[in-house]
C-alpha cells in the first residue's frame, strides 16, 4: 500500500494535528495536577451552542480538570485574556488585535432572517443595496457579529435604516416574529 502525493500531505498534516492534541493533552492534564482550573471566556452564542459538546470533550479527555466559562461580551472576554483573568476566549473575531493568537475553528455566515409573511422583503433573495430600504435589528455591542455586519453594510456602501440596536438574540427574534425590522 502506497501513499499519493496528496495522501502524502495529508498524512503530514494529521501527524501535526496529533501531535498537536497530544500536547494539549498534556498540558491539561499537568493543570489539573497542579488543582487548576481553565478559565474560557465566552459569549453567549459559543457558551449556547459550541461549549457544551467542548466541555463534554473536554472531561472525556481530562476527567479531573476543572473547567469554568466566563461569560461576557466578546468584547470583555478579549479584555479578559488580555490582562490575564482567563486562559484562552471563544470569540468569532479579534477586531484587529495583534497581540492574540487566533485559531479559526469555524466559519460564520452572515444571514439575512425575516419573518415568513414579512412586510419589508418580497422575494427569497435580495441585493444589499436594498437594506437600504429595511429597518435592522443590529446586535448587541461588543459582539463580532456586529462587527462583521458593519463590515458588510460598509463594503457594500449601505446606509442601513436601524430599527433596534444593541440588542439580544432573544429580543431579535421577538421582534422578528412581530416583522419589526
Amino acid at each position: 500500500l502506497r501513499l499519493t502525493e496528496q495522501g502524502k500531505r495529508v498524512y503530514a498534516h494529521a501527524v501535526s494535528i496529533f501531535f498537536f492534541f497530544l500536547k494539549l493533552e498534556k498540558t491539561l492534564e499537568g493543570m489539573a495536577e497542579r488543582g487548576m482550573e481553565l478559565l474560557i471566556g465566552v459569549y453567549h452564542i459559543p457558551a449556547q451552542y459550541l461549549m457544551p459538546a467542548l466541555l463534554d470533550h473536554l472531561q472525556r479527555l481530562c476527567p479531573s480538570l476543572r473547567v469554568r466559562m466566563i461569560l461576557g461580551t466578546q468584547a470583555e472576554s478579549l479584555r479578559r485574556l488580555s490582562q490575564h483573568e482567563v486562559h484562552c476566549a471563544l470569540v468569532a473575531d479579534t477586531g484587529q488585535k495583534e497581540q492574540f493568537k487566533a485559531l479559526p475553528i469555524c466559519r460564520d455566515r452572515l444571514l439575512l432572517i425575516a419573518a415568513q409573511n414579512s412586510s419589508w422583503i418580497s422575494s427569497s433573495q435580495i441585493v444589499a443595496k436594498e437594506l437600504n430600504h429595511i429597518p435592522l435589528l443590529l446586535p448587541q455591542q461588543g459582539t463580532g457579529i456586529l462587527a462583521k455586519i458593519e463590515h458588510f453594510l460598509k463594503q457594500h456602501q449601505v446606509e442601513p435604516q436601524v430599527a433596534m440596536a444593541d440588542i439580544s438574540g432573544d429580543v431579535s427574534k421577538q421582534s422578528i416574529d412581530r416583522d419589526a425590522g
